[in-house]
């Protein structure tokens, strides 16, 4: 490991693992916590209502501080989904729809 992490190659004979083949850095949860963040920011703002098209749950801590904001908002699901979300709402109305 030490030889792999100073010279980016395996040490052992015949070992084609390298430091970019090994390492991974998942790019997809930088864009959740944007989106999350623009999410929580239209809650403070006070829009009307946020608009969200995706059915990960991961989204919905945010979603939630949205309605206690008194914000509504619409989660749009890409694939149809027969469970529901439930829980506090605050002030803002809470809707979701599958496409």
């Amino acid at each position: 490991m030490k030889t792999l992490i100073r010279t980016g190659q395996c040490a052992k004979p015949g070992c084609s693992t390298n430091s970019s083949n090994l390492v991974y850095r998942h790019e997809q949860k930088t864009v959740d916590t944007m989106l999350s963040c623009d999410l929580i920011h239209g809650g403070y703002a006070q829009y009307d209502v946020v608009v969200l098209v995706s059915g990960d749950d991961d989204f919905l801590p945010p979603l939630r501080t949205v309605l206690l904001q008194g914000t509504s908002a619409i989660r749009i699901h890409p694939k149809r989904n027969g469970t529901r979300t439930s829980f506090p709402q605050g002030g803002g109305k809470f809707f979701e729809v599958d496409l």
